[in-house]
């Protein structure tokens, strides 16, 4: 919402953002596969064909086929609906690189539902499986048959449920993640989903090719990914390089967490695997994280996750030549994206109000709800309010 509009309870309706829409019925668009531009380190720009392998056809018992420029560099190889650009990531995740690996075989043999459901607690079988990791599209400004970049996809639950109304080319730098994004799409006959394991800051890709780009808790990782310059830099760098792949008139989906947000003032387990180094100035959080040898504290060596506040974020996108378009924050958090409501007061009077009152009216819950009351002020939000979701464009749209 932008600053001084009201809030207004009404349907959502999906604008175009072309007075033109030249977008193919989905019946004559599967029939075709995307294109994927691709800049060779010669300067040549190379078109790679999407496509998806039966795991039956011919081409899928012939194993990776390797793709070349003109000049003879190789760029990676295609194999079952998987293309593979560059070096993948070592790999890091939710479970330890055997149990992926296990699943991945599983997955294989009896399909991905169950080698999930066998293999992973309830709470992470739930993640990888839910489409309600995708519940943040009703806020998004793309019109159906849009091309989106999902990047750093993880186990691909946002890709898949985005596919079901986008065209979505889903990066994954892990190599076992990407396979696994991969057969989601085949066995679940996702036409609109194609998997690329690739690693944006190392891949260079061809300018203006995508309507919308979903950076889903990405952007704090990626001063991981460069470890010899600054990570703000690298976020600037990065966001820079989204502005360069979108098409004009064309949007990023952000969503990251509040550095100073509730659950974090709370404890919750910051990135660094410990809690708290989030809210500690950058030197005392990196003294902090120096030789831990907790959950992806190994990655995450001399503390390269960088969150910040709101007016931080701000001068951040400011520095890579984008602005917030609309501004959202997500009460239960951005993979969790149950309810979402615009940062502005009358949207957070109502999301207290509707929450409290539908409740029992016993004197203690009366009074609990007086509180949030006075505690629901949009200052308050904005400094201290749970995950962002931000819809950016280009400062010079």
């Amino acid at each position: 919402m932008r600053p001084g509009q009201k809030f207004q309870l009404r349907p959502r309706v999906r604008m175009k953002r072309s007075p033109i829409d030249i977008s193919l019925p989905s019946t004559l668009a599967h029939s075709f596969s995307p294109v994927l531009a691709l800049i060779c380190s010669c300067g040549r720009t190379v078109q790679i064909a999407l496509n998806h392998t039966d795991e039956n056809s011919e081409r899928a018992n012939q194993g990776p086929r390797p793709l070349h420029c003109e000049c003879g560099r190789s760029l990676g190889n295609q194999e079952s609906g998987l293309l593979r650009l560059g070096s993948a990531l070592p790999y890091w995740g939710e479970i330890d690189e055997a149990r992926m690996r296990q699943i991945l075989r599983l997955a294989e043999e009896r399909g991905w539902r169950p080698a999930v459901g066998q293999s992973l607690p309830g709470s992470l079988t739930q993640y990888v499986e839910s489409n309600g990791r995708g519940g943040f599209k009703d806020i998004l400004p793309w019109h159906p048959g849009s091309r989106i970049l999902d990047v750093g996809s993880g186990w691909g639950a946002i890709s898949a449920e985005l596919a079901r109304e986008y065209t979505v080319i889903s990066l994954e730098g892990v190599e076992e993640r990407a396979r696994f994004i991969a057969l989601r799409a085949r066995q679940d006959r996702l036409a609109n989903l194609y998997s690329v394991r690739a690693v944006l800051p190392f891949l260079r890709l061809g300018a203006e090719q995508f309507d919308g780009i979903v950076l889903n808790g990405v952007l704090e990782w990626v001063g991981v990914w460069q470890p010899s310059i600054n990570p703000r830099t690298a976020q600037v760098e990065f966001l820079r390089e989204m502005r360069r792949l979108l098409r004009p008139g064309g949007s990023v989906y952000l969503a990251i967490e509040n550095r100073f947000g509730w659950p974090e003032l709370r404890g919750a387990i910051d990135h660094s695997g410990l809690p708290y180094t989030s809210l500690l100035p950058r030197f005392l959080a990196r003294w902090v994280v120096a030789g831990q040898s907790l959950y992806r504290s190994q990655a995450n060596s001399g503390y390269r996750t960088y969150t910040y506040t709101l007016q931080g974020y701000r001068k951040l996108f400011r520095a890579a030549g984008l602005r917030s378009r609309e501004i959202w924050i997500c009460p239960s958090g951005y993979n969790q994206p149950h309810e979402i409501l615009p940062l502005q007061q009358s949207a957070i009077r109502y999301f207290v109000n509707r929450h409290e009152l539908s409740r029992a009216g016993h004197w203690r819950h009366w009074m609990k709800h007086r509180v949030k009351q006075m505690l629901g002020q949009e200052w308050l939000w904005r400094t201290f309010g749970s995950d962002f979701l931000f819809i950016l464009e280009p400062a010079d749209a």
